[in-house]
């Protein structure tokens, strides 16, 4: 963590700060504490107690009158108020945790989420962005392909968010994965009902020594490719979601499972197949939509929180997936 706090700060990085009026007066002593000071209370709520100025003088090897100052200025600019009760210490009243992230230089959030093929990833990812802009965050989003991936990469701190299903996310943290979902946007937010497709129209279901498409990096599809087949023997061919249907034309596979917002719904050559309507009951996590992050990231479970609007991002993904707003992400 002292690295976190580290006080010499490159050249290069005031130089992208100067561009930020905000951080304009921080290329000084006080402006690095007040730059690590936004680092350590992004991991704080509103009624915490903070250190004593000396404290934190003697971490960042300052005299107590430039931590005084420092703190005066995340005051004056509204990103901290704070109340000093006496002997018990000084409390933090208020955080404004999106002008923390600015003044820490982690004003661009990035995420990950899944390819928008469908109208209503496009509404998820329009969502997203119209939130993040209205709390003033910045947003970076980026596209990857499967759960799995998108878990990896997170952990890998390569992303600061992730979207996925609520049934990936639990099954990540069931097996160990430090990771936690900080908003369930509901029901279908993340996909529709999934279905079976089959490639002969004059099959009623899935069957014995046929081939079925199984996506190994989506931890949802293989959950239910499993499920519909535990009494099956068949043969799993591994492909890429993104070409379920290409196989199931070109014959390499006779079935798979997948959600009903994709290719199929417009293709009359194959044979859709309802779970439900087959006793086979889907777990609805499945489309359930999901925040999540690592675990141990306190600062930014703190500003998604206290500043994203969830209502926004359904209502986006809602006008988009009817077609009453353009996408913009």
């Amino acid at each position: 963590m002292q690295s976190d706090y580290n006080l010499n700060i490159q050249y290069s990085v005031f130089s992208t700060i100067m561009e930020n009026d905000l951080l304009r007066p921080l290329i000084s002593q006080q402006g690095k504490v007040v730059i690590a000071l936004a680092k350590i209370f992004l991991n704080h709520k509103s009624g915490e107690k903070i250190e004593r100025y000396q404290d934190y003088a003697k971490r960042f090897q300052v005299g107590t009158g430039t931590v005084q100052a420092a703190l005066k200025y995340l005051q004056d600019v509204g990103a901290i108020s704070l109340s000093t009760k006496g002997h018990l210490g000084t409390f933090i009243e208020k955080i404004d945790y999106p002008q923390l992230c600015a003044l820490a230089g982690q004003d661009v959030i990035v995420g990950g989420m899944p390819l928008p093929y469908s109208r209503r990833y496009e509404g998820l990812a329009s969502g997203l962005n119209k939130a993040f802009t209205q709390a003033n965050l910045g947003i970076n989003l980026l596209f990857c392909r499967g759960s799995l991936n998108r878990i990896k990469t997170l952990i890998q701190g390569r992303y600061d968010f992730i979207v996925l299903s609520k049934y990936a996310c639990d099954s990540a943290k069931a097996v160990g994965w430090k990771i936690k979902d900080i908003f369930s946007l509901g029901v279908e937010t993340y996909v529709g009902q999934h279905a079976i497709f089959l490639r002969d129209q004059n099959k009623q279901m899935i069957e014995d020594g046929m081939k079925v498409g199984i996506d190994p990096d989506s931890i949802d599809q293989i959950s239910l490719c499993k499920e519909v087949t535990k009494d099956l023997k068949v043969d799993f061919v591994e492909i890429s979601y993104m070409n379920l249907s290409s196989a199931l034309r070109e014959k390499q596979i006779d079935a798979t499972i997948w959600n009903t917002d994709d290719f199929a719904t417009s293709d009359s050559s194959f044979k859709i197949i309802s779970l439900q309507k087959n006793k086979i009951t889907q777990n609805l996590d499945n489309t359930v939509a999901v925040i999540a992050v690592k675990e141990d990231h306190q600062s930014l479970i703190h500003t998604f929180q206290s500043s994203i609007d969830v209502d926004l991002i359904l209502d986006i993904q809602k006008k988009v997936m009817n077609k009453e707003m353009l996408p913009m992400y």
